[in-house]
């Protein structure tokens, strides 16, 4: 009798264990970097908040950093690397995997999210940062509908002063 019941029981498990697998749970980012962004290798990024007509794209050259968009000026390298530290450490403590519809409670709706498209030399990351009312923040990669917590909200301001 008791064999049959630890013999069940394992089976269980394993069922568990299984359906885990095929829903994901084991595929999580929780507590990793999300993409590897190494600052050092950036040649540019373009930043543009919800609702905003222009970017603002900021540019590495051979004097340093120049905003070029949406006025020709060197930028300030301490908020370039501040920015840039940012996005090379992020770091991820949740995942949700969420819907379109739903990506307004994270701040990620069209209407609300900040836009990030970094270049590090042939490959670019759009990166869409949100925020809810709490402060929390969420990032989403490219096209993936995943919708990820961060350990620290990121969201670099679009105003060419502040990048002076």
């Amino acid at each position: 009798m008791k064999k049959r019941q630890l013999s069940g029981l394992l089976v269980g498990i394993l069922v568990m264990l299984v359906l885990a697998d095929l829903t994901g749970v084991f595929d999580r980012t929780t507590g990793r970097p999300i993409v590897a962004i190494p600052a050092h290798e950036v040649t540019e990024f373009e930043l543009r908040a919800a609702g905003q007509d222009t970017s603002l794209i900021v540019q590495r050259q051979p004097g340093g950093w120049h905003i070029i968009q949406p006025v020709a000026y060197p930028a300030d390298p301490l908020v370039v690397n501040t920015f840039l530290t940012q996005l090379s450490t992020m770091e991820v403590i949740d995942e949700e995997i969420t819907e379109p519809e739903r990506y307004v409670r994270f701040g990620l709706a069209e209407s609300q999210a900040l836009y990030a498209l970094v270049v590090v030399g042939e490959a670019a990351y759009p990166l869409w940062f949100g925020q809810d009312q709490a402060g929390t923040g969420f990032l989403r990669v490219g096209t993936d509908p995943r919708v990820l917590t961060l350990a620290e909200p990121v969201w670099p301001s679009t105003n060419p002063e502040d990048w002076r």
